[in-house]
């Protein structure tokens, strides 16, 4: 054999083992309603996806517009690349590239989980709770009326006093009688 046609047969070969290798593909400018589910299935029409990852955001878990999809072979990989960049999706020109996997990060495709903060339960006020608060608010609002007077503003309104009785709040009890077992007639 000559050596063009080894060199040939060389550069073919490369190119079958670098076909066979996975590809991946950086999506952006991402319209709002292409998510995960509908990518992955868009995307099977030029090859196996093996992994997907939309950015989304920490604190709302919305999409920030660009994603990372990983194809079984970089053949697939550079056509879906080749075929949507520019594409026009729901009125977003979307662009795509071709991305040599080994440059990503080794935790581009983790899973992502949105950090839901908890809301602290209001347990409901006591009676010695509710009676300080009363009180408070009588307080205050009696030294507003005092304040008053001093400047020389004869002014009268019904304020809180008006409103809140000065009287013992109860707990409600039970309207039903609870038996026991011994208890049943």
């Amino acid at each position: 054999m000559s050596k063009k046609k080894e060199k040939k047969q060389k550069a073919e070969e490369a190119n079958e083992e670098e076909e066979l290798k996975p590809g991946a593909i950086y999506l952006s400018h991402i319209p709002h309603g292409f998510y995960e589910r509908e990518m992955k299935s868009y995307f099977t029409q030029f090859g196996e996806v093996t992994n997907l990852k939309l950015i989304r955001s920490k604190r709302t878990g919305r999409s920030r517009g660009f994603a990372f999809i990983e194809f079984a072979t970089s053949v697939a990989a550079k056509e879906a690349a080749e075929a949507h960049n520019n594409y026009l999706l729901f009125e977003k020109v979307m662009k795509c590239r071709y991305i040599d996997p080994a440059t990503l990060k080794p935790n581009t495709f983790r899973q992502f989980t949105l950090k839901k903060r908890v809301k602290p339960v209001k347990k409901p006020k006591t009676q010695a709770e509710i009676q300080s608060y009363v009180k408070g608010v009588l307080e205050r609002e009696s030294k507003r009326r005092d304040r008053l007077k001093s400047l020389g503003i004869e002014y009268e309104f019904p304020g809180y006093s008006g409103c809140i009785e000065t009287k013992e709040y109860k707990l409600e009890t039970p309207k039903h009688t609870i038996f026991t077992d011994g208890d049943e007639q």
